[in-house]
């Protein structure tokens, strides 16, 4: 079964919701919020960009961080991915 909202399936118990809801800001979480805290709007590759790491390491950051209050999302861009083609994705900025 494919985890859900915050790493919990619907199937969990609640407690297990309600864990999750509280878990400490992981590391990765924590750097996602430090690059919007430093550049306001930024894409999930713009945020792997600035501290050099792949875009994977934070592309499955947002949905929580979202749920949690802690972010966004503020429109679409044109942003390079990867391989250095330009596409449009999706960008996030610090929930005021």
């Amino acid at each position: 079964m494919i985890a859900e909202k915050g790493g919990v399936r619907s199937t969990d118990p609640d407690t297990a919701h309600e864990a999750a809801e509280t878990a400490p800001i992981s590391k990765l979480e924590q750097m996602f919020l430090d690059a919007l805290a430093q550049h306001n709007e930024l894409t999930t590759t713009e945020i792997a960009n600035f501290y050099g790491m792949d875009r994977d390491s934070f592309s499955p950051r947002p949905p929580r961080l979202i749920e949690r209050g802690f972010i966004e999302k503020c429109g679409k861009r044109l942003c390079a991915n990867s391989a250095g083609k330009m596409r449009m994705m999706i960008a996030f900025r610090l929930k005021s």
